[in-house]
């Protein structure tokens, strides 16, 4: 049996995923132990039980954050644990031109990478439209990465709840 290779875009919309964090943990940084084992883990949720696939090769593509304003503990904290991978952070935009940027260097990366499939760390419902257009026209299967129910986790391919999955913020909790 030939090995599966698979193309993998990772896509943080990471003010919103603060904004979550807070609400879930009622803390507003994300420690450093959080993000410890958070690509390995990711990784190897997507194989085991996504994929089914213990055997086949993830290539990430590139991993974006996107953040309203760089810096803060818990995004500089992310970045340390992210050695390796091809990563661009794209800052200083204003709250409503992140899901605006998002989407345009998603298409960018669906075309330029031939990505099979989409991790999206965001619980917005804006982001809809284009995971039907990611899914229905250009076949890329949509992941969202987040916490607890979402609009945005109905229409997608698969869900991974970043605290039942991945045990994420486990170490933050009293």
């Amino acid at each position: 049996m030939s090995q599966q290779y698979y193309r993998v875009g990772v896509f943080v919309d990471y003010t919103n995923f603060e904004n979550c964090f807070t609400k879930a943990f009622g803390e507003e940084r994300v420690e450093a132990e959080v993000w410890k084992n958070f690509n390995q883990n990711l990784i190897a949720f997507l194989k085991n039980k996504l994929l089914q696939n213990t055997n086949a090769q993830i290539n990430i593509t590139g991993t974006w954050i996107y953040n309203k304003n760089f810096g803060g503990n818990g995004l500089s904290n992310y970045l340390n644990f992210l050695d390796g991978l091809q990563l661009y952070i794209v800052k200083d935009l204003d709250k409503n031109e992140v899901p605006i940027e998002m989407t345009c260097q998603i298409l960018t990366e669906t075309h330029r990478a031939k990505m099979d499939f989409c991790i999206l760390a965001s619980n917005y419902g804006g982001f809809v439209p284009l995971v039907n257009r990611l899914q229905d026209n250009y076949s890329v299967k949509v992941i969202q990465l987040g916490f607890g129910p979402s609009t945005l986790q109905a229409r997608c391919w698969a869900h991974i709840d970043l605290v039942k999955d991945l045990q994420f913020g486990n170490s933050n909790k009293a």
